[in-house]
């Protein structure tokens, strides 16, 4: 009875022990499941954020409402992430301080890309609020691995445990087996089923890091590229000229871009059928001129867009390419729609094409060139004139203003050069209104506009004064070369042919003043000049008058008077 007793006791205690080794067994499968699913929540979260940033950057660097439906739904997956993770870690302790500072930079994000969207809307560019963007970003990176490694920790803490108190149970699962050979034997199998298994989680657990770690790294890799990207676009925004900006790229592009040798064409001003070499870069002898019928990228598509992948090399590349045709592309460069240039671009060994910070690349430059055109082109309509073409009578006041402090300093210094201001004015103006119309009138300013341009030197300043009035700035000219260039003027306008719209043969007067002949002020020139041109009207129109000429017929009056 005793040895029944006994032996019934040891088998409760064996059980009991198996009992035991079975919940930690089973609470260590826990802890290792739990693992994994705090690693995948942390990957779907990390995942989510790069979407909802990629999606951000899309829409600030084209403004395209699908790039901002797909960060909404970045933002909701966030969320859900985000709910999903806290849920996960409440079974883990110690880890409250890591999750919270991981929410504050995830809703500091979500902060700074809402302000970006609202600059965006009230058409503001913030290029400080696009990097407290990017900051905010690289924070919730920065504070999700932090987070990841405190799991990770806690994890591994946790498995190291519970395996140590399995092992520490074997000698008595073996002094059990002696009375209860198959209740061991199963016990046995079952624990090393449960070892197997936990291998294998913890192989997949190991995989996972590893690639949660590549993901960590090719995240700060592409941060780095993005931010230099970035601080490229910074310095392009403080560029002030176009020579200032092609001069950056020029050294920017071969470090940004995964190519061998390149080549930046551009339209010059209004031409829309062929474009210029601005720089190129590489082994690669390019053209210094691009047709439109030699590349594909500038030739219009449905809807007036441009070609923007070129699966062929263009013309202007084929010839003596062979193998090596299919590394070569030519991107377009588009800024509101408009094609500003061509990007032909030869791809190092392995590369098929451009990725999406290169892309981004060439849209931030594409769209500094746009801006640089329109600032060029608002610069134009301030100081154009409409219907001519010619200055108009604001620059000429800030042109004559700076040759007439060229005059002063040169004769401060004993250097002078002549300086001569011509006022012209186009005889019976009116009458042409009156009898044909004001576009026939228009017509006549037109042909006369375009007379003075091929006549004047690319130094002198050719301005509509107002109405049929035009007022022309000549540095470094004598008085006597003044008289030949106005009596010049006079008869190429009188050469303009009647007929194809001008029912009358159109001639003008000029009156001309020198500098020091007629005053040393702008006021003073355009007076007499003006002087002069009313003398010509009056005395029969379509001649020059100079006024030097009535100083000196002033003279030689007094002169006789005297004697």
């Amino acid at each position: 009875m005793a040895l029944a007793v006994a032996v019934f006791g040891l088998i409760v205690l064996a059980a009991a022990l198996n009992f035991r080794s079975f919940s930690r067994i089973v609470e260590t499968e826990r802890v290792l499941e739990q693992a994994i699913a705090h690693g995948a929540a942390i990957d779907r979260l990390t995942r989510s954020l790069h979407e909802a940033e990629s999606s951000f950057r899309d829409y600030m660097a084209n403004g395209q409402p699908a790039y901002l439906d797909n960060y909404q739904g970045g933002v909701a997956e966030i969320e859900r992430s985000l709910q999903t993770l806290s849920q996960a870690l409440r079974a883990v302790g110690g880890l409250s301080p890591e999750l919270a500072v991981m929410n504050g930079a995830v809703d500091k994000a979500l902060r700074q890309v809402r302000l970006a969207l609202e600059a965006k809307g009230r058409r503001l560019s913030d290029p400080q609020l696009m990097g407290q963007v990017a900051m905010a970003y690289h924070d919730a990176r920065i504070a999700l691995l932090a987070l990841a490694d405190g799991v990770d920790l806690a994890m591994s803490h946790a498995s190291r445990s519970h395996a140590t108190e399995v092992h520490s149970g074997q000698p008595i699962f073996f002094i059990s087996m002696a009375l209860n050979l198959g209740f061991l034997l199963m016990l046995v199998f079952w624990y090393g089923w449960s070892v197997r298994r936990a291998k294998v989680l913890h192989r997949a657990m190991d995989r996972h890091n590893r690639r949660l770690a590549e993901v960590l790294s090719d995240t700060e890799k592409l941060n780095q590229r993005m931010e230099a990207v970035s601080q490229l676009g910074r310095e392009l925004q403080h560029c002030v000229d176009r020579d200032a900006v092609l001069q950056l790229l020029r050294e920017r592009l071969p470090r940004h871009l995964a190519v061998v040798d390149g080549a930046l064409y551009l339209l010059p001003g209004r031409c829309r059928n062929a474009m210029n070499l601005a720089f190129s870069w590489g082994t690669h002898g390019f053209a210094e001129r691009l047709n439109e019928r030699d590349c594909s990228s500038m030739v219009p598509q449905e809807g007036g867009a441009c070609s923007a992948d070129i699966v062929l090399p263009c013309r202007h590349l084929a010839p003596g390419l062979g193998d090596e045709a299919s590394r070569w592309r030519c991107e377009p460069l588009k800024a509101h729609g408009e094609l500003l240039g061509v990007l032909t671009l030869r791809l190092r060994e392995g590369h098929e094409g451009l990725d999406h910070v290169e892309s981004v690349l060439l849209e931030q430059t594409a769209l500094t060139l746009g801006s640089l055109a329109l600032k060029e082109s608002l610069r134009q309509q301030s100081i154009r004139d409409p219907l001519t073409g010619l200055y108009n009578r604001r620059f000429l006041e800030e042109a004559a203003n700076r040759e007439l402090a060229r005059m002063l300093r040169g004769r401060s210094g004993g250097l002078t050069s002549g300086l001569v201001v011509m006022m012209l004015d186009v005889d019976h103006f009116k009458r042409f209104n009156d009898r044909h119309g004001h576009e026939v009138g228009d017509r006549v300013l037109r042909e006369v506009a375009s007379v003075l341009r091929q006549q004047v030197r690319a130094s002198d300043v050719v301005a509509r004064y107002g109405g049929e009035e035009f007022t022309l700035l000549l540095p470094d000219v004598d008085p006597e070369s003044g008289r030949l260039r106005a009596e010049a003027l006079r008869q190429a306008v009188a050469a303009i042919p009647t007929g194809g719209g001008l029912p009358e043969r159109i001639t003008i007067s000029v009156g001309v003043s020198a500098w020091t002949l007629a005053g040393t002020t702008m006021d003073a020139l355009l007076g007499c000049a003006d002087a002069a041109l009313y003398r010509a009207k009056r005395s029969g129109r379509n001649r020059v008058n100079c006024a030097w000429d009535e100083v000196e017929d002033d003279v030689e009056a007094a002169a006789e008077v005297g004697a």
